[in-house]
């Protein structure tokens, strides 16, 4: 499709219409979150890491306390994951987006404490990260159809490669960088894919935590192997923080899912009841039909 100068002007009118009515759902859904008393440990352990270890001046001293303060927020939200399934553990993991989550959260941890060695640790860090990645991909569906940012995904990853290039003298580290960010930008991408098919706010914090940790990557990048960036332990650790905090708020698609199938299916059985012969209750196309019309009073 040719666009012309005319509609450029109202193409970029409805972006940024697009753009505050998300922002404007963000907003007014996380402050039904924030609340949550589930969220609470992640508040306070984040709290006590930031008074201890100050990540603003520096980055934490290369001990095993600096490594378990780091990791306790992490925790925290596996427990928030955990605690949004009702039930043991066993059927969390029959719960496949709640299971991959959960390990992802889990394995990132490890992540967090070998990347307090920063120097010495940093390759064992970036693969298990990587392995985190993979577990959140399989958490995501398969990208269906052609997502709109799709050729930005592609002109981000080109750019990037291009730049990290020239200033990463070993060869094998640049494949492991290349690698990585192949990871992370496929999970960013089903990630976002996820929010333009379903339009919810699980699917827009799981597309923004996705986005906030490219972001931090992206700093840690440049403060590694391009130039010092001022704070950059404070900005790398606030933006990862954030970014799984909202992957950790996306489980909710499914428990939303889950209770909405339940529920008409519990409608269903009723209705078999009066009826000797009818449709099978079973049958996806009859509990949609059941669904619009409970939804239209009838």
């Amino acid at each position: 499709m040719i666009v012309s100068d005319s509609d450029i002007p109202s193409l970029l009118q409805r972006f940024a219409d697009s753009i505050f009515k998300e922002m404007d759902m963000m907003k007014t859904k996380l402050l039904e979150y924030l609340p949550k008393p589930t969220l609470y440990p992640f508040y306070g352990t984040l709290l006590l890491y930031f008074i201890l270890y100050q990540p603003f001046i520096g980055y934490p001293p290369i001990t095993f306390l600096a490594a378990f303060f780091k990791i306790l927020p992490v925790w925290s939200l596996a427990y928030f994951v955990r605690s949004t399934f009702k039930g043991n553990l066993t059927k969390l993991m029959d719960n496949d987006y709640k299971k991959f989550i959960f390990i992802g959260l889990l394995t990132s941890s490890l992540g967090d404490a070998l990347l307090v060695a920063r120097t010495t640790l940093f390759i064992p860090g970036m693969l298990v990260f990587g392995v985190a990645h993979l577990f959140y991909i399989l958490a995501l569906e398969p990208s269906s159809g052609k997502s709109r940012l799709q050729n930005l995904y592609i002109l981000g990853y080109i750019a990037l490669a291009v730049t990290l290039q020239a200033d990463i003298d070993s060869f094998i580290m640049f494949c492991l960088v290349m690698i990585y960010m192949t990871l992370i930008l496929i999970m960013s991408w089903r990630a976002t894919n996820a929010y333009e098919r379903t339009k919810t706010f699980p699917a827009l914090a799981g597309c923004v935590g996705s986005m906030l940790f490219i972001f931090s990557d992206f700093l840690i990048a440049v403060d590694k192997w391009k130039l010092s960036v001022p704070f950059t332990q404070f900005f790398v650790m606030i933006t990862y923080y954030s970014a799984q905090f909202f992957l950790a708020l996306s489980t909710d698609t499914i428990v939303e899912r889950k209770e909405t199938t339940v529920g008409i299916y519990e409608k269903t059985k009723t209705r078999a009841a009066v009826y000797s012969k009818g449709p099978n209750i079973c049958s996806p196309t009859y509990l949609v039909s059941v669904g619009s019309k409970d939804s239209s009073g009838t």
